[in-house]
């Protein structure tokens, strides 16, 4: 953000003809005089010659392309990006929907199967109630035969 700043007021400053100080660093531009840039640190003194001052400009500029490429390479990684999280969230809406109808179908299926052992429970209770008549009615019989048995039994005994 620091460097998007002092591009800004880099360019700014040169096409204004104004002088900009951005911590330790004064741009200063007069009309018909080189671009100068002097540290504030009291330790360096300032630069005196003009081959200094017009090593400087290139400088700049050089600066200037660095970060007009890495502004370049940010805009593309930032597309990339953009893109990238589109087709996510597009794979995710794609997603929550299909776990949507699975979730459904398995509802669906889960009330059928509900049903149909329903169903089957009770076919089996009336097999089972239609079981007991029969062995009912089997005893009564079989009772009955064994009486008859006995009394046959009984009176050949005597």
């Amino acid at each position: 953000m620091r460097a998007v700043s002092l591009l800004v007021l880099l360019c700014c400053s040169l096409l204004e003809g104004q002088s900009v100080s951005v911590n330790d660093i004064t741009l200063s531009h007069y009309e018909g005089r080189e671009n100068q840039i002097q540290a504030e640190d009291p330790r360096t003194e300032p630069p005196a010659t003009t081959s200094t001052q017009q090593s400087c400009q290139p400088d700049i500029h050089s600066v200037l392309r660095e970060m007009s490429a890495a502004l370049a390479e940010l805009k593309v990684e930032q597309r990339h990006t953009t893109t990238a999280v589109s087709s996510m969230e597009s794979r995710l809406r794609a997603s929550e929907s299909q776990v949507e109808e699975l979730r459904k179908k398995v509802q669906e299926e889960l009330k059928d199967l509900k049903t149909s052992l329903d169903n089957q429970v009770e076919i089996l209770k009336m097999e089972n109630q239609a079981q007991a008549v029969n062995q009912s009615d089997m005893e009564a019989r079989f009772g009955s035969e064994l009486e008859e048995l006995k009394m046959k039994n009984d009176g050949k005994h005597l």
